[in-house]
C-alpha cells in the first residue's frame, strides 16, 4: 500500500463519502453521490410531522412546534413562553427514522442563542435530550406532550435564563408510530441494503470508500479495512485535490478499523508510514496526529474558522471512541457534530446526518 504526498482538498470527495442519505440527493461539482441511508416514504414523514407538531410542556413553559413535512424529513420551527418572554425556535429538523429532533433557538431577553438535540419516545409522548447555549449554560431537557400522563419533565439546570423553548397552540392527535420507524434496527437494515447497492455500482475509489465507512458504522472492522485498503490501492498517483483528501480519509478509516479489531501493531505501522508519506500541513492530517497521540481532541475539533472541518473532526473523534467501545464519549462527540447550527455547507449537513444515525444505533 502506498501513501502519497497530499495537498489541500476542497472536500468534494469527502462530501461524497458522507452522503449519508437520500435526505437531499447531493450534487456537488457534477458528482451525484450515492446515499448511505435510503429515503423514507412520504407516509413516514407525514406521520412524523403530525406526531411532533403542537404543544409540549416543560419546566421552562409551554412549547409549540410547527412541523412541516418535506420530501425526506420534517422542518421544525416554533416558540415557547418563559416567564412572560417569548423564545423563538429559529430552525429545526426532525428525522422520523431515528426520532431525533435538533433545533437552534434565540432568547431576545438576554441575547442568547442555543441548540438542542432531543429524541422522541416511540409513542411520541416525551422528548428527552440536551441543550447548549452561547452563554455557556447547558443541561438535560425533557418535554412531554400536552395532556400526556407522563411525569412532568424537568431540566437539570436551575438557571431561568438558560432554557428550552415552547408555547401555546392546538395540540395534534398523536398517531401510532409506524412499524417501519424502528430506530436502530431500521438504520442497520438500511446500511446493509445500501452496501448491496454499492456493490452493484462502479468499481472506483469513491464506491469503496463509501462501503468502508458503512462497514465501520456497522462494526465490521474486517470488511471496513479491506475496503479502505482497496481505496489506497486504486490511487497509484494523485492528480487532483479530491483524490488527495480521499486517500487521507481512507487512512483514518483503516486506522479506525484496526482500533475496532484491536490490532495495535498494524495501527502503529500505518501511522509511521503516513508520517513519512503524507503532507503534514493539510487537513485532515491533524486527525492522524491525534490518533498517534501527538494532537489533542480540542486541536482536532476546534479548527479555526472552519465549521465543516470542526464537524468532520468531531465525527472522526466520535468514531474513534465508537470503535474503542467507549460509547459515552462517542455519543458526546456525535452530539457535538449535530450541535453546529445548520448551514449551507453540504459537508457539515451530511456529517450531521451520519452522526444522528450513529446516535440512534447507540441508543436505539
Amino acid at each position: 500500500m502506498q501513501l502519497r504526498k497530499m495537498c489541500e482538498s476542497d472536500h468534494r470527495r469527502v462530501i461524497a463519502l458522507l452522503a449519508v442519505s437520500c435526505f437531499s440527493q447531493l450534487v456537488h461539482s457534477a458528482i451525484i453521490c450515492p446515499p448511505i441511508v435510503c429515503a423514507q416514504s412520504a407516509t413516514q414523514v407525514q406521520a412524523g410531522a403530525d406526531a411532533l407538531g403542537g404543544v409540549w410542556e416543560s419546566e421552562w413553559g409551554p412549547l409549540t412546534f410547527y412541523a412541516v413535512p418535506q420530501r425526506d424529513h420534517v422542518e421544525v420551527t416554533g416558540y415557547w413562553l418563559q416567564q412572560g418572554n417569548k423564545g423563538i425556535i429559529t430552525r429545526g429538523r426532525f428525522d422520523p427514522l431515528t426520532r431525533l429532533l435538533t433545533f437552534t433557538y434565540y432568547q431576545h431577553w438576554n441575547n442568547v442563542t442555543g441548540a438542542a438535540a432531543l429524541t422522541v419516545s416511540r409513542d411520541f409522548q416525551t422528548l428527552t435530550g440536551n441543550w447548549d447555549q452561547s452563554n455557556g449554560n447547558k443541561g438535560k431537557w425533557q418535554l412531554r406532550r400536552q395532556g400526556a400522563t407522563a411525569e412532568s419533565s424537568a431540566s437539570t439546570n436551575s438557571n431561568t435564563n438558560s432554557a428550552a423553548p415552547p408555547a401555546a397552540a392546538p395540540s395534534t392527535a398523536v398517531p401510532a408510530e409506524p412499524a417501519s420507524l424502528s430506530g436502530r434496527e431500521a438504520i442497520i437494515a438500511d446500511f446493509k441494503a445500501t452496501i448491496d447497492k454499492l456493490k452493484e455500482g462502479p468499481e472506483d475509489d469513491l464506491n469503496h470508500l463509501n462501503q468502508a465507512m458503512i462497514y465501520l458504522a456497522l462494526g465490521d472492522s474486517s470488511s471496513a479495512s479491506k475496503e479502505a485498503a482497496q481505496v489506497l490501492q486504486m490511487l497509484p498517483s494523485i492528480s487532483n485535490p479530491e483524490d488527495e483528501h480521499t486517500q487521507q480519509i481512507a487512512v483514518v478509516i483503516l486506522w479506525l478499523a484496526y482500533e475496532k479489531s484491536g490490532d495495535k501493531t498494524a495501527q502503529s505501522a500505518l501511522l509511521k508510514q503516513a508520517e513519512t508519506k503524507c503532507n503534514q500541513k493539510v487537513w485532515p492530517y491533524t486527525v492522524l496526529k491525534y490518533l498517534a497521540g501527538s494532537a489533542t481532541e480540542s486541536q482536532v475539533v476546534a479548527i479555526t474558522g472552519s465549521i465543516p472541518q470542526q464537524a468532520e473532526g468531531a465525527f472522526l473523534v466520535g468514531m474513534k471512541y465508537m470503535c474503542g467501545s467507549n460509547f459515552t464519549q462517542a455519543s458526546k462527540f456525535f452530539e457535538k457534530v449535530i450541535s453546529f447550527a445548520p448551514n449551507v455547507n453540504s459537508q457539515t449537513n451530511y456529517y450531521q446526518e451520519l452522526a444522528r444515525r450513529m446516535l440512534a444505533i447507540l441508543h436505539g
